[in-house]
């Protein structure tokens, strides 16, 4: 962590709840600590990327309102790792990205095998029917995945559309961010910025609205991270969470591994009550007790006169405060709870604020001082 004396008195981190291992009271701690060993990252990285892909698996079936903002959980995340291809950043969103011919195979085989019983107790035999009917199920259960797992490698407006849901999760480019990046006209890399940086669909000069609203789950090579944000330093006005692992991490293919095996799980869960939701969101009541510590925060905040020269290259206290609700969204919905609880609203928040830290940390190390200052809120 940056030293003490470069951090705002309000950023600073709380003594019970503010070190990661306040997250062994949670059930994300144990998929976390099996993601680091798995691929041999550190737990802060494994913890975030998997709130993240959980955040996005979620969509906006939880959505969060305040007197200063109305949040649901996706939230946009760089992964910088020391290698260019790294394999461990797929897994938190692997659901997202790469399950649809799997979930289609499925079904079909359950259906078929379902058919097949039916027909031996029936003594009937299956017929050119059932083959008709699996060809519908097929593409029913395609189109359900196009409509609840909106994800796209691309970056370009507009994002793919929507029936029912109102997120699209940008993954990582195939060309990589800095070539996809320069392929955008200037208008098209304007949007970009304009829709992740408001977190909410953006119009076009022609009146054409992009149907999803974006975050995007990112990874690029540390060797690579100076150039993309010197080529590109409105991304630095982007509400981002950026973490880096320091070591290459081990190239394990063993989708078996307990944490992943969870992590799909939690994954098939959260989609089945999503799509169950019907695209309604179920509000989470931010009640003043609960809530207390996010009011404290923002309350000194204001009234801090401390750490001017560092504030415009942290995230703003109110951007720090909507990434809190954000997480503390993703853990009540992972500990089973209706309503969140002290323990998730806390460390919700001291995760935002050790989050926002861990930005400047990374952003100050990767770009010069004045183009960090410099970027717009």
């Amino acid at each position: 962590m940056a030293a003490y004396s470069d951090i705002p008195a309000y950023l600073r981190l709380d003594e019970d709840f503010g070190h990661l291992g306040s997250f062994r009271q949670t059930r994300v701690w144990s998929m976390a600590t099996g993601l680091a060993e798995g691929f041999a990252i550190e737990i802060e990285v494994a913890l975030v990327a998997i709130l993240s892909g959980i955040a996005h698996t979620m969509g906006g079936m939880i959505r969060t309102s305040t007197t200063f903002a109305s949040v649901d959980p996706p939230f946009s995340l760089l992964v910088v790792t020391p290698e260019p291809d790294p394999i461990w950043p797929e897994v938190p969103v692997r659901f997202l990205t790469h399950e649809f011919g799997v979930a289609m195979r499925q079904s079909l085989e359950t259906y078929l095998t379902q058919k097949g019983m039916e027909a031996s107790t029936t003594g009937e035999n299956p017929s050119d029917t059932s083959l008709k009917n699996a060809a519908e199920l097929a593409e029913r259960v395609w189109v359900d995945g196009m409509v609840e797992r909106i994800a796209t490698n691309s970056v370009r407006f507009p994002f793919p559309r929507s029936l029912i849901d109102s997120r699209v999760l940008l993954s990582t480019p195939a060309v990589g961010l800095r070539r996809a990046f320069r392929h955008l006209e200037p208008i098209q890399k304007h949007q970009l910025e304009m829709a992740l940086s408001t977190n909410s669909r953006i119009i076009a000069p022609d009146g054409e609205k992009s149907s999803g609203v974006p975050a995007f789950y990112w990874q690029t090579a540390r060797a690579a991270l100076t150039p993309l944000l010197t080529e590109n330093p409105w991304l630095v006005s982007v509400p981002f969470v950026v973490v880096e692992t320091t070591k290459p991490g081990l190239a394990n293919l063993d989708t078996s591994l307990p944490c992943v095996t969870e992590l799909h799980r939690r994954c098939h869960s959260l989609f089945g009550k999503r799509q169950a939701a019907g695209g309604r969101s179920r509000s989470i009541h931010t009640s003043a007790k609960i809530f207390l510590p996010y009011s404290a925060f923002l309350e000194e905040a204001q009234a801090s006169t401390t750490g001017g020269a560092h504030l415009a290259s942290l995230l703003p206290p109110r951007r720090v405060a909507e990434l809190g609700l954000k997480l503390t969204s993703v853990l009540t919905v992972l500990e089973g709870k209706q309503q969140p609880g002290e323990l998730e609203a806390r460390l919700g928040l001291e995760l935002a604020k050790r989050l926002s830290i861990r930005r400047h940390q990374i952003l100050n190390a990767s770009m010069p001082a004045d183009v960090v200052r410099a970027a717009p809120d």
